[in-house]
């Protein structure tokens, strides 16, 4: 019982560990990819300004360099941070991709410094190679920031509903950032040069097309399906359709003055500012996002945190609770229980001054220690009955043997007795044949002097 009880634990303990280690790497990779946005957001800015300022003939401005350098002093702490946190979560293509990044930061820095200087000098003393290799190392910088997000998105897909839901967001608002609005599109500075003529109301509807799209898929991301119940989604209904008035409504405007023949009345640079201005609506939505996304998953973390510390702890204590009860028990039964036997083993070998205790106690311990009591009385018992009964055959032996000595000294004396009337029968027979042979002789004189007698007249 107590085995499946640690099992349990265990494996509940084991399973807040990935759950906290799955929320750190779904904070990491939101705070990875809040860096990721930051930066492709002001990188994408201070593309255009810098080659703009850099193709310019005049110096820069003191308010472009302000606006610059706000979106400097964004970006680069926020590459270095996409590339420290990186570093601590595993994701595909991560061997080529976090060097390719360090090494793009790097470049991207040295020409940060080398613009710096060159805004601030006439455009004759600029390098002339200076404003491609700038743009080709922020277009390099975006392409791997964007396809690091998306690997670091794919790391965690399907960890937790919420975080892909609030990455998609964010992701949908970054596809709407990303198409060129901070500068002219092509197709629009095409279609403000055709004549009035070939200018129609049709082309008005293609060019914000594909940002169209992805408003509709934030939107649906943020507010579900539009026949779905319209209790709740107000808010993100509302900020989508921020976004959309704030994205389209400058050019529509811009269209339908080109479509009529009218001055634009804007410059590259206004065109540009009102665009990123509009455009803060998405990023305020990823901004949102990315902040929920951190918000939650630290929630998570903390969640998993305490559930592992709750876990552990438990476990602890029933170890420790377990391991004391092993103790109370060893001192309680095992150990008296192993007296109780070595006891007895004693005792059955012959050794009868063992006391072993526990005699005084009321549970089956004590019962034991009483019947080896008992045990032990009737061995010593039978030793003294055996102990007599050794003593007794000793005297009856004892007896026995002075028996069979009398009975040996008897038959002794009887047999030297009856060796001497044997000898004495014998010279008493020899005695009576000499005897015997005089009375024969005797008898033979007698006879010859009777006859001698006879013949004398």
């Amino acid at each position: 019982m107590a085995g499946c009880v640690v099992a349990f634990l265990v494996a509940t303990a084991w399973g807040s560990w990935g759950r906290l280690q799955a929320a750190g790497r779904m904070s990491v990779i939101a705070e990875a990819s809040d860096g990721a946005f930051k930066a492709m957001h002001n990188l994408r800015t201070d593309r255009a300004t810098t080659a703009q300022t850099l193709n310019g003939d005049v110096i820069m401005e003191a308010a472009t360099e302000k606006s610059l350098r706000e979106y400097r002093d964004a970006e680069n702490p926020a590459m270095r941070s996409v590339a420290e946190l990186s570093a601590a979560v595993n994701f595909a293509d991560k061997s080529t991709l976090l060097p390719a990044l360090t090494r793009q930061i790097e470049t991207l820095k040295t020409l940060q410094a080398e613009s710096w200087d060159a805004m601030s000098k006439p455009k004759a003393s600029r390098r002339p190679a200076l404003v491609k290799e700038y743009t080709e190392t922020v277009n390099a910088l975006l392409q791997t920031l964007d396809k690091m997000t998306t690997q670091l998105t794919a790391a965690v897909n399907h960890l937790d509903p919420v975080v892909d839901q609030l990455l998609a967001i964010k992701q949908l608002a970054w596809l709407v950032r990303d198409i060129p609005a901070a500068r002219p599109p092509c197709s629009f500075r095409r279609f403000c040069h055709r004549p009035a003529a070939a200018r129609s109301a049709a082309d008005l509807h293609k060019i914000p097309h594909r940002r169209g799209v992805y408003l509709e898929c934030a939107r649906g991301v943020c507010c579900g399906d539009a026949t779905a119940d319209e209790s709740g989604r107000g808010d993100g209904r509302d900020e989508v359709g921020l976004l959309r008035s704030q994205a389209f409504g400058g050019s529509e405007k811009l269209l339908n003055a080109a479509i009529a023949g009218e001055a634009l009345g804007l410059t590259s640079s206004e065109w540009r500012v009102g665009a990123v201005g509009r455009l803060s609506s998405a990023v305020m939505l990823a901004e949102r996002a990315l902040d929920e996304a951190k918000r939650y998953t630290a929630a998570q973390r903390s969640s998993a945190q305490r559930a592992l510390i709750l876990n552990v702890t438990m476990l602890i204590a029933f170890l420790a609770l377990a391991i004391g009860s092993m103790v109370v028990v060893g001192r309680r039964a095992i150990t008296p229980l192993h007296t109780i036997r070595d006891g007895m083993l004693k005792v059955a070998a012959g050794d009868l001054s063992v006391d072993v205790g526990y005699s005084e106690r009321k549970d089956e311990i004590g019962a034991l220690a009483g019947a080896l009591a008992t045990f032990k009385e009737q061995a010593v018992e039978k030793a003294r009955i055996e102990q007599q009964e050794q003593e007794r055959n000793a005297g009856a032996r004892s007896r026995q043997q002075a028996i069979e000595t009398y009975i040996g000294e008897f038959e002794s004396q009887v047999r030297g007795t009856l060796q001497q009337l044997g000898d004495a029968s014998n010279q008493m027979k020899a005695t009576s044949d000499g005897m015997s042979d005089v009375s024969k002789h005797t008898n033979a004189s007698v006879q010859i002097a009777a006859k001698a007698s006879a013949r004398r007249p």
